[in-house]
């Protein structure tokens, strides 16, 4: 083994390491961008009917497009920045789908009980009268 390949695989480590730093930093900064431009669109057009689609529109293309160059980044045999990138694009995926169950329970809450029980006796009242009748079988 030769003296330069040790001091060469050292500099390929490292600057994937840099690599990856900066592709965090970047990666932080555009989810940050899409989420403030959501916020204040949502902000300056007050509430909208039904589910807010546009942190979606907004935070998923960017959360696709670091999986993207993660894959390649792996690809390309730098595992650090590559793994990485796809951590960062699973965590904001994983932040958009538990934001997307939440916003969905918000808007439609759980329906209230279908049954018809006044006494709370696990029977319904079949003869009409009123709930005396019922309670005492």
């Amino acid at each position: 083994m030769r003296e330069g390949s040790g001091r060469e695989a050292w500099r390929r480590r490292a600057g994937d390491a840099l690599l990856a730093v900066l592709l965090l930093v970047g990666d932080v900064a555009a989810l940050g961008a899409a989420t403030v431009m959501a916020g204040i669109h949502r902000w300056s057009t007050g509430p909208v009917p039904g589910m807010d689609r546009l942190p979606y529109l907004t935070t998923g293309p960017v959360a696709a497009v670091i999986a993207l160059s993660g894959a390649v980044l792996l690809r390309g045999g730098l595992k650090a920045s590559g793994g990485l990138q796809v951590a960062v694009s699973l965590l904001a995926i994983g932040a958009l789908l538990i934001g997307g169950v939440a916003a969905y329970r918000e808007q439609r809450p759980e329906p209230a009980p279908s049954t018809y029980d006044p006494g709370h006796t696990g029977r319904q009242c079949r003869s009409g009268g009123d709930n005396s009748e019922c309670l005492g079988g």
